[in-house]
């Protein structure tokens, strides 16, 4: 007894295109899992970049307060200083850079 009203010659033809379709249908999954797959390590890749810039920046800084720790102490390091800038020569140039500071 068949679960449809077909002919057997039909359900074989049927069966048939089902086995014929099959590994189409499994390459269309493992390619949807790929590109799956792909995406989530675009996502990783993201978040390492991201990583790498922020521990790049904490090297940059860390040795830059490396440098000023070796460096010697001097006395005058924690006193107040002022700085009066002026135009002096180089024309219209140097009154440009003492506006701007």
């Amino acid at each position: 007894m068949a679960c449809w009203p077909a002919s057997r010659q039909k359900s074989n033809e049927l069966t048939d295109q089902l086995q014929t379709l099959a590994p189409i249908t499994e390459k269309c999954y493992e390619v949807k899992s790929l590109i799956q797959d792909l995406q989530y390590m675009e996502q990783i890749l993201e978040k390492v970049k991201e990583e790498i810039k922020t521990t790049n920046g904490n090297i940059e800084t860390m040795e830059r307060e490396l440098l000023f720790a070796v460096l010697p102490k001097d006395f005058a390091d924690e006193a107040n200083a002022i700085l009066e800038i002026r135009a002096g020569t180089g024309g219209d140039d140097a009154g440009l850079l003492v506006a701007e500071s």
